[in-house]
This record gives C-alpha cells, structure tokens and sequence, in this order.
C-alpha cells in the first residue's frame, strides 16, 4: 500500500523468515514507515500468561509493554479488548494486523522487523502517546493498537522512523535495543 511516496510490505527476508521492505519508492530519513501494534498494557497489567514463549513483547523505557503477536493467546486478548471497546458501529482498533494481509493501516506491520544490529539497523524504535481526543471516532479503526487498562485519553504507541534513506527492495531492519 501507497504512503507517503513509498510502500511497505511483508515479504520472505533472509534473515529470518520474514521481514518488512520498502516495496516502492523511498522513505526518507524522519519517515514513519512502521507502526509496532497490539495491546498496551501499564505497569500494574497482568501480563503473565500472554508473555511466555512470546518473542513479540515491546518494553518501553517507562514500563508500558505492547504484545504485538497476532496469534495465540494474545490474539485472542486483543480481539477481546477490541470488541468491548466498540462504540456503537464504530471499532476503536484496528483488527487487520492480525491476520498480517490486506492491512487496513499498511504500516501496521512493526512487530516484523527484524533485528539487523547497531551497525545494520536503518530504523529506530520511538515511543509516542496518542491523544485519542484528536482522533475522529471513523479514523480509530486505522490505530493497531488498544489498551488493556480502562480507556484512556492517552494511547501509547511505538513507531519505527527511518534513520537514512531507505529504497525499493531494501528490508526495514532495526536494533532491537534503539529508542530514539
């Protein structure tokens, strides 16, 4: 899918089944090309059972994690949570992440970067909080992540952002321990 005159897109990676790549055009350095989705949970949030065997776990600097494995036990927590959170015909997440295809948010596809180390890493992991107070209730089926706690104004979510250019055919690697 087009955004912002480059595509993103899952494909098989030699590094390690499969990765995200720049599959037209060119990100340039700045550019959100990924957004790491799935469900928030705060400190405090029981998180136990859906983080044993899941190598899909995001810890940010201040604690909040975001389980981003679209199958499982997680899955299942996340489709739970997004169906109680629907607002009348409008849904406050999106789903499509899940099934990784026909993405309805095409940069909903963070939690498949792989890890290229310091050296090779062309993205870098940022930390945000979404003022869901800003968003049209019609635009929140396009944010891929949801929070486990209560609603709260404030959403958290992780970015990729690109370090350098980034071309067509070229996978989006990060380090795994870079927030910037």
């Amino acid at each position: 899918m087009k955004t912002h005159g480059f595509n993103v897109g899952i494909k098989e990676s030699h590094l390690h089944n499969r990765g995200v790549f720049i599959t037209k055009g060119v990100a340039p350095p700045g550019s959100v090309v990924a957004i790491y989705p799935g469900t928030v949970y705060h400190p405090g949030d029981s998180i136990l059972l859906q983080s044993i065997s899941n190598s899909y776990v995001f810890q940010c600097c201040d604690g909040v994690f975001i389980d981003g494995k679209h199958n499982g036990i997680s899955g299942i927590f996340y489709k739970s949570i997004a169906g109680k959170n629907q607002l009348g015909p409008y849904s406050m997440c999106d789903h499509s992440w899940l099934t990784l295809k026909n993405l309805n948010n095409p940069l909903a596809c963070g939690q498949i970067v792989n890890n290229g180390g310091p050296k090779n890493a062309n993205v870098c992991y940022c930390e945000i909080d979404l003022d869901l107070r800003m968003v049209p209730l019609k635009q929140r089926k396009f944010i891929p992540n949801i929070s486990h706690s209560e609603p709260s104004p404030l959403l958290r979510m992780v970015v990729l952002v690109a370090r350098s250019n980034i071309t067509e055919g070229e996978e989006l690697l990060s380090s795994y321990f870079s927030v910037c």
